[in-house]
């Protein structure tokens, strides 16, 4: 088109309007000169000429250079626009656009008529076509020679010098754009890719350059809500916060050199910076960008800091929160500051865990609001935990500071937690306050709901008489509907046990109504001084400290609406740590909720009077046709210090737990601290030092009767230790075991200690499967995971109870046909021998695999033992032990 209308017509109106036709007549002019000819054919045909020259190269290049269909469509239109712009206007001047003067002089040009000479017209002819076959040549050798340069990159390398041929393919691609494609083309020498990337630079300045060359489509990648690896470095702001975000990366936490949990600690993150690399390469398989791990509820947390903050951290894939958190932990480790004295070492703080393990009380006697310790004691604190079972730990929850207490409810003359008591439900707290004085010294109690608002006075129970210190020691059932209260210098210091009942229904001044009447006691003998509990299940018995530190156990005779004293064949003396009083014995009782057993321990702190610190634990059981009270099997003993520091057993009885905390380790305990002024006991230590350990003992009908609480062995964790060994605390410079609780169903051990190295108190509570085989009755507990190489063991060792030999030895082998016997060794299934015990004379084993008889077909029974099957019945009750199964066991 090009060529056609303004080229060839170009030089066509030279031959057909020279000088020796008569042009003059058809531009209608009088005057016929050359310099005429030249300003009105001549110049004009001449612009003509050179636009189509001008048109033609231009299209030469869209064509070499074009992308696309479209794009070179659009650019020929603006080409033919340019070229037949001169053809537009004729055309409006034609048709009167332009007005009736050029109107005329337009048509008469199109109607025009002009003669050529035969020979000028041959020779315009040849000329005009010979110029054709020259354009078409020189187009086409135009053509070639630019698309051979193009192809080659020559035209690109000439615009681009230091840009680089090998990237002319990629240029053709991306260039122009006006989208930042990146790669190789954002870089200076190819001045950011012609100026696509001028507005990315500009957000991302960092972004680019020869070392950035392997990164592709920059502008659609960046910021486009999704985490491309790639980008997740810091001169591309973390794929433009989408890898990591702004908040994260100008935290003073990234990459501070401690491993952040949570959003830090992403892939996109760079692992905190760095700082995590080597928690993922330990524990490749914890999911770091699980929607529980990445959530705000993760902050502040530090994995490998020796704090245990709970959550999803908290598994086996994540190290247990890289080692911070002990195999079993549930929720995290609650820690509590400002709870020892600078100047003596006195740890004071106290716990009470409810029966379900959901909430926890953290009594702090001497810490102000502001987590210091006050040595006067005038800001004590009770905080209040609850487990969320959502985010897996430990949610602070309300606290109540004692003066609020104490405006409330009378002045303390001791620390709060020696006269306070929970409900094994957690939901009710009692306040004993025996030197109230209104008037006179009557002495008060105050019950109210921890987790709600306190009550008004109908929650106020008051004594009635003077100097009696009622509430010197109180307790309430596991519902928080009994309460016992002791007022031991009531009727000239004979003492009296009152216990309350809690009716709903009745009238609001008689919300709480006395059960049954006074519980006197002889005279002088202050019971109740020293202590009193109930069983928590219904408050149907009440146990106190009666004269001569001996224990009292009274129950309520619904008939007669009276306290009948139980009889107890053994005399219970009270230990010695129990005879002072300020101290809460607590922690040295424990009894089932149904107050059939109880259990005594006789902890010994360290003094000059006391040189051996090997405590014990006595249980006894109540007889029901006896109506009487018995010890149950031999006394409990240990011989680590301070054996019996806490005690507790769970609701049924049949669980024990038993701290032990070395009195020369663990600084100015309540225990070693003189009755009156506090000061510490001749002899006594208030040094500070790891220790502690937490023994676990089970009762079964089927131990044996001279262990019917036998111990459990304990279960090693992901880094072959026992938490509850006082190894572990020594390593860790930490006091443990200073409070145990056990769960009503005894699923859940919780336990109180002191990390010294940190300066702080702490909670830690567990799964007690995930701690101790709960299963594994044994006579030697410690023969259990102890590092020792496995030579043939048997049952019961050797099971899937005690963890076969809690990992010393490997698990069974199968064996073909016998999917279900588990043995040691099964070359000795089936080797013509008959192994008679257990398992391999069993009937999972087919009674080592055929080579003994099947004892319940033996003929000859052992007398009095119809459960006892064994294949030689002979040597049941022969005078030897054989220390085997089944010979050995309950049925036998």
């Amino acid at each position: 088109l090009s060529t056609q209308s303004d080229i060839l017509n170009s030089i066509r109106s030279f031959f057909l309007l020279g000088f020796s036709t008569d042009w003059d007549q058809v531009i209608d002019t009088h005057e016929k000169s050359r310099c005429t000819w030249f300003v009105r054919v001549g110049l004009p045909n001449t612009f003509k000429l050179c636009q189509g020259l001008v048109v033609m190269f231009a299209s030469f290049v869209i064509i070499v250079q074009s992308k696309g269909t479209i794009d070179l469509l659009k650019d020929f239109t603006s080409l033919m626009v340019i070229s037949g712009f001169d053809n537009i206007i004729f055309y409006f001047a034609l048709n009167r656009y332009l007005g009736d003067k050029l109107c005329k002089q337009a048509r008469k040009i199109a109607g025009g008529e002009y003669t050529i000479s035969n020979g000028d017209s041959t020779n315009g002819i040849n000329v005009v076509r010979f110029t054709f076959v020259v354009i078409l040549l020189a187009m086409f050798t135009g053509w070639g020679t630019l698309l051979r340069m193009q192809r080659n990159g020559d035209i690109f390398d000439s615009e681009f010098p230091d840009c680089g041929k090998d990237n002319y393919a990629l240029a053709f691609k991306e260039f122009y754009d006006k989208k930042c494609y990146g790669g190789p083309l954002n870089t200076i020498e190819c001045k950011y890719e012609g100026g696509d990337c001028a507005t990315f630079n500009t957000a991302y300045p960092s972004c680019n350059g020869e070392d950035l060359a392997y990164l592709n489509n920059v502008e659609e990648e960046l910021g486009d809500g999704i985490c491309n690896m790639q980008f997740a470095i810091e001169q591309c702001d973390y794929d433009g916060g989408d890898c990591c975000n702004y908040d994260i990366r100008q935290s003073v936490l990234f990459g501070d050199g401690k491993c952040d949990g949570g959003l830090f600690n992403t892939e996109g993150c760079l692992y905190d910076f760095g700082d995590c690399d080597s928690f993922h390469r330990d524990f490749p398989d914890c999911a770091l960008n699980d929607e529980s791990l990445i959530s705000q509820s993760y902050a502040g947390i530090i994995l490998g800091d020796g704090i245990c903050d709970g959550g999803s951290y908290n598994v086996d894939e994540c190290g247990f929160e890289y080692n911070d958190c002990s195999k079993g932990q549930i929720g995290g480790d609650i820690f509590i500051n400002g709870v020892i004295s600078r100047f003596e070492n006195a740890i004071d703080f106290k716990i009470w865990m409810n029966a379900k393990t959901t909430k926890l009380l953290v009594e702090m006697p001497y810490t102000d609001e502001f987590g210091n310790y006050d040595a006067l004691g005038t800001n004590g604190t009770i905080a209040g935990y609850s487990f969320n079972s959502s985010t897996l730990t430990w949610i602070y929850d309300e606290k109540m500071d004692k003066e609020r207490v104490q405006h409330k409810f009378g002045q303390y003359y001791a620390a709060i937690s020696e006269r306070m008591a929970v409900s094994g439900d957690g939901s009710t707290v009692a306040v004993g306050s025996p030197f109230y004085y209104e008037d006179n010294e009557i002495g008060r109690v105050a019950i109210f709901d921890f987790w709600g608002e306190i009550r008004h006075d109908h929650y106020v129970l008051n004594g009635k008489e003077d100097n009696a210190r009622f509430g010197y020691h109180i307790d309430l059932t596991g519902d928080g509907t009994h309460i016992a209260i002791s007022s031991p210098r009531s009727d000239s210091y004979s003492g009296k046990i009152q216990v309350f009942e809690k009716n709903e229904e009745s009238s609001s001044e008689k919300l709480w109504t006395q059960l049954g009447t006074d519980i006197i006691g002889d005279e002088s003998s202050d019971i109740g001084y020293y202590y009193v509990g109930l069983n928590s299940s219904d408050g149907s018995r009440v146990y106190f400290s009666g004269s001569s530190t001996q224990l009292l156990i009274y129950e309520f005779d619904s008939q007669s609406q009276e306290w009948i004293q139980q009889a107890i064949d053994d005399l219970v003396t009270l230990p010695f740590s129990v005879q002072q009083p300020d101290v809460d014995s607590k922690d040295l009782i424990t009894i089932s909720a149904d107050g059939n057993r109880f259990a005594v321990s006789t902890y010994k702190p360290k003094n000059a009077y006391n040189l051996e610190t090997e405590g014990t634990v006595t249980i006894y059981d109540y007889s029901p046709g006896e109506s009487s009270w018995n010890r149950f099997g031999p006394t409990i003993s240990s011989d680590e210090n301070g054996f019996g520091r806490s005690i507790s057993m769970n609701d049924d009885g049949a669980l024990l737990a038993i701290s032990a905390v070395d009195p020369n380790c663990d600084g100015k305990n309540r225990y070693e601290k003189n009755q009156y002024g506090g000061t510490l006991q001749d002899g006594a230590s208030d040094d500070l030092c790891g220790t502690g350990s937490v023994q676990l003992y089970r009762y079964r009908p089927t131990n044996p009767p001279w262990r019917p609480f036998t111990r459990l062995p304990q279960i090693r964790d992901i880094n072959s230790q026992r938490i509850m060994e006082t190894e572990h605390q020594v390593m860790e410079n930490m006091i443990l075991g200073l409070q145990v609780y056990l769960s009503g169903d005894g699923s859940v051990l919780t336990v109180s200690g002191y990390d010294i190295d940190r300066d702080f108190g702490f909670v830690k509570t567990f799964d007690v499967k995930e701690l101790y085989y709960i299963d594994c009755i044994i006579d030697s507990p410690e023969r259990i995971g102890n590092d020792e190489q496995c030579w043939s063991p048997i049952e019961p060792e050797y099971t899937e109870q005690c963890g076969y030999k809690g990992g010393d030895c490997p698990l069974p082998p199968l064996i073909e046909g016998l999917n279900d016997c588990k043995v040691y060794d099964s070359g000795k299934i089936g080797d013509g021998v008959c192994l008679d015990r257990l398992p391999y004379n069993s009937k999972e084993c087919n009674y080592d695999g055929g080579d003994c008889l099947d004892p319940s077909k033996v003929d000859e029974y052992v007398d009095e033992y119809p459960d006892c099957l064994v294949l030689y019945p002979g040597l049941i009750r022969d005078g030897k032990c054989n220390d085997w199964l089944p010979y050995n066991s309950y049925e036998c």
